[in-house]
């Protein structure tokens, strides 16, 4: 298998899904929907503080400093906000349900999908708040929690592996998943996936590969007269996880833990840290 059969199997399936002319509802998909918002209020409210130091997949890529601020409780600063960045989080939360659905009601009108999504015990799929999980990790002589969910797992029912699922959107302009601009994942996206499979593949520690697809969406689309001309608003991509990887990760959070002292803080290169 070469680095772009899963992700160009991904994008032909979505894009046959979506060359459907109308997807009629199917009632047992809605209900299974309504099954996980009922989880999900379920759980509005219920702590999920703990005494460890907790790290986050999505906070991988912050810096040091930011990151021993965090595990010892320590105050970090606000990112400043903005009414329109508040829009621009909403419609990314409403794509992210969006491409869910999709999934779902892909296994049923699609003719031998090769994705189909995981389900756990209760029939649920394997995303999000169904994923919720606080793993306790022992490593490098130091206690700490990883936490999180992730945005999917997949079955290649070709091959009967797992799948890490990973949704981004771009809300700038249909450029920003274009060829030149976009020529693969983004370094903090795979640190992300790492954590994934530490999380939910098996003992991270095994000698093994896990896979993970990148689904980006620009939410901003061509014009709607371009029809067939119209530039892609998705790009797919696909990493290989190795133990390595995985070792990387758990060997820098033990060392935050580890940590007696805040670390300096020069050539930050995170993004969104506040500590600029």
């Amino acid at each position: 298998m070469d680095d772009r059969e899963l992700a160009d199997a991904l994008l032909e399936q979505i894009n046959s899904f979506h060359s459907l002319n109308r997807v009629m509802p199917d009632y047992d998909i809605e209900a299974l929907l309504l099954r996980q918002k009922q989880l999900e209020l379920d759980r509005i409210g219920v702590s999920t503080a703990t005494e460890l130091p907790k790290f986050s997949p999505s906070g991988a890529s912050k810096c040091d400093l930011e990151l021993y601020r965090l595990v010892n409780k320590l105050p970090v600063p606000q990112l400043e906000t903005f009414p329109y960045r508040q829009r621009w989080l909403r419609n990314s939360t409403s794509a992210h349900e969006g491409i869910q659905r999709d999934l779902l009601y892909m296994e049923k009108v699609l003719d031998n999908p090769r994705f189909t999504v995981l389900k756990n015990e209760q029939g649920l799929p394997m995303w999000e708040s169904n994923l919720y999980k606080q793993m306790t990790i022992t490593h490098n002589g130091q206690q700490f929690v990883l936490s999180g969910m992730a945005d999917g797992l997949l079955l290649d029912t070709v091959t009967g592996e797992q799948i890490i699922f990973e949704y981004k959107t771009k809300s700038t302009t249909i450029a920003a998943v274009g060829d030149y601009k976009m020529k693969g994942i983004a370094d903090y996206h795979k640190l992300q996936g790492v954590c994934y499979s530490i999380m939910f593949c098996g003992d991270p520690l095994e000698d093994r590969d896990d896979t993970e697809l990148f689904l980006y969406e620009s939410m901003a689309k061509d014009f709607w007269t371009k029809g067939e001309e119209a530039r892609s608003d998705i790009r797919t991509f696909q990493q290989s996880i190795t133990l390595q990887d995985r070792l990387e990760v758990l060997d820098r959070f033990a060392s935050i833990v580890a940590m007696t002292e805040e670390p300096s803080h020069e050539h930050c290169e995170s993004f969104f840290c506040p500590l600029k």
